[in-house]
């Protein structure tokens, strides 16, 4: 079954994936962000995901949040702008 995650921000997303922990963990960086009243994990697996986790840091270009899913498998994905949202 399919599950969709949504990073709801105030402006349209910059940011970058990639697969890591040989297919079993999705991280994606957004660049000018921060997780301000965002949960730092979300731990129940649902379907192939097995949990949330966000983390903010700076790097010299500025704060980045990074999203780590991991995958109970390796799975297909995709990751897809809309206006604010990243799903």
């Amino acid at each position: 079954d399919a599950v969709e995650i949504e990073v709801v921000g105030t402006g349209t997303p910059s940011y970058s994936a990639r697969v890591a922990d040989n297919g079993l963990r999705l991280v994606v960086d957004l660049a000018g962000t921060d997780v301000s009243g965002a949960p730092e994990a979300i731990a129940k697996p649902l379907g192939v995901v097995g949990g949330v986790l966000t983390q903010s840091f700076r790097t010299p270009t500025g704060p980045v949040t990074r999203v780590s899913v991991s995958l109970a498998q390796p799975a297909t994905y995709r990751v897809r702008p809309d206006g604010t949202v990243l799903r």
